[in-house]
């Protein structure tokens, strides 16, 4: 997630701040990117990293890095497209209001962020939703090795596949817990920042 936020929110600035040649065929694309099946992910992560994939030599399959790869290709789209909107549906008069006070460059991207730090923390938990979610990139990447790289999504479908369908709702309750309490640390900072 911290890659995913460290690339997306300022791709996904200059993405809806500035215009460029190309600007609505890489926004389509990166809409299309927010539906990309999980598997497909997994498919082609698996590909570059496997032992005959251009990067094999750093053997990061089945390896928590490995899956990172994959799961970052997962969120990268949601964090850009939401971030771009977030930026394009501001006030108009916020940018002029900026230019005017002497803002530029750094300070205008942080300015500009900051008033829309609530659609970019949408954007960061609806793409750690798809992340926590998500099974194919786990299991193609990281193969469910147990103690190694097995997730709770994984572990929830080896639980079901092997009958044990009270151990998958436990794990599945802890998935929904740890979600409940992220969403609702975030509308706590919220509610902070507004008062």
């Amino acid at each position: 997630m911290v890659v995913t936020l460290l690339f997306g929110v300022p791709g996904g600035f200059c993405l809806g701040y500035f215009s460029f040649p190309g600007k609505k065929i890489l926004r389509v694309t990166v809409d299309t990117l927010l539906s990309i099946p999980t598997v497909v992910v997994g498919l082609f992560v698996y590909a570059f990293i496997s032992n005959r994939g251009p990067l094999g030599q750093y053997g990061l399959l089945f390896t928590i890095p490995g899956m990172a790869i994959g799961q970052t290709i997962l969120a990268l789209p949601i964090v850009l497209a939401l971030t771009a909107s977030a930026v394009e549906t501001m006030d108009s008069r916020l940018r002029f209001t900026l230019l005017t006070l002497g803002a530029g460059g750094k300070r205008l991207l942080l300015s500009t962020l900051w008033e829309s730090r609530h659609q970019i923390l949408l954007a960061a938990v609806t793409a750690y939703g798809r992340v926590t979610a998500e099974v194919g990139v786990s299991m193609m990447i990281g193969g469910n090795i147990k103690w190694h790289t097995r997730t709770i999504t994984t572990a929830i479908t080896l639980e079901t596949g092997k009958g044990e369908f009270s151990t998958g709702i436990a794990l599945g309750l802890l998935l929904l817990a740890l979600s409940f309490v992220l969403n609702w640390s975030l509308a706590f900072l919220r509610r902070r920042t507004e008062s």
